[in-house]
């Protein structure tokens, strides 16, 4: 019943009653926790729900630590990341990508988004300082190749 009810809030395009009927169905229905969690998530990142830009942020701050909630896995940490650079949390998301990058170290794609991310938040020196440390360490050949790249 909630679901039908969310589905027309959203066709409706009233997305504040949306969000507040996902919101239930979160708390009500444990086995599809994550995908309503996923649902709010959506919700609040593409449409207005909230009034300010400060209650949006910390709505998804907090429904991003209840999807994260007993993972701790680099693909979480990965996929939280890209929902806080999204949501224009981009301090939160280098934070996120750094958690995923200590879970994951041979990952030269997400080295390289967080690279590319923390020089577009203005930390270029610190992106700088961190490819040429992975350079140094490298485990293999990709990982080095991967860390000079990003530094060309």
């Amino acid at each position: 019943m909630l679901n039908q009810l969310g589905r027309s809030y959203r066709l409706l395009e009233l997305y504040p009653e949306f969000h507040e009927t996902y919101v239930q169905l979160a708390e009500r229905d444990a086995e599809n926790r994550s995908r309503h969690i996923q649902t709010i998530l959506l919700n609040l990142l593409r449409n207005e729900v909230f009034e300010t830009d400060e209650e949006r942020a910390e709505q998804i701050l907090m429904w991003l630590s209840r999807l994260e909630q007993g993972s701790e896995s680099e693909g979480a940490s990965i996929r939280t990341a890209g929902i806080l650079e999204r949501a224009g949390l981009v301090d939160e998301a280098i934070a996120s990508y750094r958690k995923a990058a200590v879970l994951d170290p041979g990952n030269p794609d997400l080295l390289l988004r967080l690279t590319e991310v923390m020089a577009g938040q203005g930390y270029a020196d610190q992106a700088i300082a961190q490819l040429q440390y992975e350079a140094q360490v490298a485990g293999d050949d990709a990982q080095f190749v991967s860390a000079i790249a990003g530094l060309i």
